[in-house]
């Protein structure tokens, strides 16, 4: 079985991954290019923009590292069981 991914990269951001047919062709990656792609770049915006958002309140930063360190140290404490819940 054949899988075929795309992924974009624009700066440091990784765009997709995206899924195409296995059996590609012409006119399906084309199809991509017309119906998928514009959607990936418009997450991408929004991804960036929100990340805009938070290096820029400081106010937020600092929740987002308080809870992220409390989330390290909760994991650790359990050893690691309940990583999977943090991602």
């Amino acid at each position: 079985m054949r899988v075929n991914i795309w992924c974009g990269v624009i700066s440091n951001f990784v765009i997709g991954p995206f899924e195409l047919p296995s059996n590609l062709t012409g006119p399906r990656y084309l199809n991509f290019l017309q119906h998928h792609l514009n959607r990936l770049l418009e997450d991408h915006r929004k991804f960036k923009n929100k990340c805009n958002v938070i290096r820029n309140n400081q106010r937020l930063l600092e929740r987002v590292d308080f809870n992220f360190r409390r989330r390290i140290n909760l994991c650790l404490r359990e050893n690691g069981d309940h990583f999977e819940q943090l991602l």
